[in-house]
């Protein structure tokens, strides 16, 4: 089987000749205590403002993120495990892609 060429760490090289990029995301699944725990905290995960406790982010976060995201991580106790460890995975996909061009340039926090 052919090696792939010298990177930060070797990707193997699949049939069809192919380096393994693709990889499947999973979402992540907290359980029932965990989405408690989350809904009764009074800082947000993200930025560390206090927030309305029942939901996952604080105003300011929410208002950033699009109408269709906002409603799976508003009154998370009374949802499942799975939805809202979705709903947050893919919130802070799109903080980090749709906040990109900003720190290009210089501005925003480095995490």
């Amino acid at each position: 089987m052919p090696q792939a060429k010298a990177s930060k760490e070797a990707r193997p090289i699949n049939a069809a000749g192919r380096t393994g990029l693709c990889v499947k995301i999973t979402a992540m699944h907290l359980t029932k205590e965990q989405v408690t725990v989350l809904a009764q905290k009074r800082s947000c995960p993200r930025c560390d403002f206090d927030k309305t406790v029942g939901n996952a982010l604080c105003r300011r976060c929410r208002s950033k993120l699009p109408s269709h995201m906002r409603s799976d991580i508003e009154n998370i106790p009374s949802k499942d495990g799975w939805l809202v460890g979705r709903a947050l995975k893919a919130a802070a996909n799109y903080f980090d892609v749709h906040f990109q061009s900003i720190r290009n340039f210089g501005g925003g926090k480095k995490r």
